[in-house]
Order: C-alpha cells, then sequence, then structure tokens
C-alpha cells in the first residue's frame, strides 16, 4: 500500500479540492488480490517471435508499471480520500479531484491507450 501510495504521489495523480456541491465523488477502496501464473503465456510470445521471424520485424518489449496512472482523464472526476491516506486534519474534509486515471474507473482503459497510442505514433509506429 505505502508502495503504491508513492507512485500516486510522484505521478501527481490528484489534487486535493473541496468538492463542488453538485459533484458527488466516488469511493476510494484498497483491492488486494494474488496473481496466480502471473507470467505472460508462452504461447503468445511463440506466435509473435514467429511472427517477427517470418516478417523480418525488429523487437521490442517493455512493461509499463502502474500503466493506468499514466493515462490522463478529460472528464472531471472527484474521488473520496483513500483509506490510510495521510493529510492534515484541515485536509480531512476534501476530496481529490483525478487527474490521472485509476485503477477500476470506467475511463481509466480508454485514457490509458489513447496516451499509449498517442506516445507510439510519435515514434513512427503505426
Amino acid at each position: 500500500m505505502n508502495e503504491e501510495m508513492k507512485s500516486l504521489q510522484k505521478n501527481e495523480t490528484w489534487e486535493l479540492v473541496e468538492c463542488p456541491p453538485e459533484k458527488k465523488p466516488v469511493g476510494c477502496r484498497w483491492i488486494y488480490t494474488v496473481k496466480y501464473k502471473a507470467d505472460v503465456k508462452i504461447n503468445t510470445i511463440r506466435v509473435l517471435l514467429s511472427l517477427a521471424a517470418n516478417l523480418d520485424w525488429p523487437l521490442q518489449q517493455f512493461d509499463v508499471k502502474n500503466a493506468f496512472l499514466h493515462g490522463e482523464l478529460s472528464e472531471e472526476v472527484y474521488m473520496d480520500l483513500p483509506p490510510g491516506c495521510m493529510v492534515s486534519e484541515k485536509q480531512c474534509q476534501k476530496v481529490c479531484k483525478l487527474k490521472k486515471s485509476l485503477y477500476g474507473l470506467k475511463q481509466s482503459p480508454r485514457a490509458w491507450f489513447g496516451r499509449f497510442t498517442k506516445s507510439m505514433r510519435a515514434f513512427g509506429y503505426r
């Protein structure tokens, strides 16, 4: 949880604001799961390597840690403070105005993929 909070703060995921009266903040909770067999399926790797070899494609691989934190939201989304978030007493009544997407939001996959696509096109990929 501490590592996740550091990532959220480092990426400037939100800013603390007074909640506008016409807005209702979304809830926030921590979800812990154990990933079973989290490694990439070997069949997928085989197919990609086969295509790359047959079509003479160059290969590059990367992993994006906390990928959804890199998606930028275009909508105004307000969220309750995360449980365990250390803020001053004065800020306890504030909410988080999200600037970046988070896991669990409906908008997150679209926001992340939009940013990813823009970046890949800037590097010349199609």
